[in-house]
């Protein structure tokens, strides 16, 4: 009755007493551990071997935010230079949608790091776990601050050439998965920089 794929649908309904009633909410944020209880032994086995194996997450948008971290780290690794620390799982969440509530079923017994492009009204959102308490302000890493101004740093450059937006995240991402030995090395001494920045960051927020 779970789309693990689509968490943003998910509603839950909570007893608030006589005299508010039976509440519908998609704000898993404002309710009880009691009533995400349910929801977390819903979604089972398969939410259960991706999220609850290892106590360090790193939360990411999509496959193809893991595509770029992993193979930019073991290429930086294979150099010898600053790479995200091995105890890392990364868990792409599907979308800046769903963060919110992967956050709140890893819970905080189970520590996660927020990786997300500054989209603002997403990141209001995600803002909203740290008030709650269920992510640290630390853990809460936008993309922006590692470069150097730019906006949009997931898409800006092919925006830019072809005019229009552009939505097809994963097609670069699996031109660099398939031509990796070939563009890796291509990469400039500026991206891999900022990659290092970036992966310095990441591991700092590791408890």
């Amino acid at each position: 009755m779970v789309e693990t794929a689509r968490l943003d649908r998910v509603r839950i309904v909570e007893d608030r007493g006589p005299a508010t009633g039976a509440v519908v909410t998609d704000e898993v944020l404002a309710v009880t551990d009691d009533s995400l209880f349910p929801l977390q032994a819903a979604l089972g086995y398969d939410i259960a071997q991706s999220l609850f194996v290892g106590p360090d997450n790193l939360l990411v948008e999509g496959t193809s935010d893991y595509t770029y971290l992993t193979l930019i780290s073991d290429f930086l690794k294979e150099a010898g230079r600053t790479h995200l620390d091995e105890r890392w799982r990364i868990l792409p969440a599907g979308g800046a949608t769903n963060v919110p509530a992967f956050v709140a079923l890893i819970g905080t017994n189970l520590q996660a790091t927020v990786l997300i492009d500054s989209t603002p009204s997403e990141v209001a959102k995600i803002k909203n776990l740290t008030n709650k308490g269920l992510l640290a302000p630390k853990r809460l890493l936008l993309t922006d601050t590692f470069t150097d101004g730019v906006k949009d740093s997931d898409i800006a450059r092919i925006t830019r050439a072809t005019g229009s937006p552009f939505i097809e995240h994963g097609r670069p991402a699996d031109a660099l998965l398939r031509k990796r030995d070939a563009l890796l090395p291509g990469l400039s001494e500026t991206t891999l920089g900022r990659f290092e920045q970036l992966f310095t960051a990441v591991n700092k927020t590791l408890a």
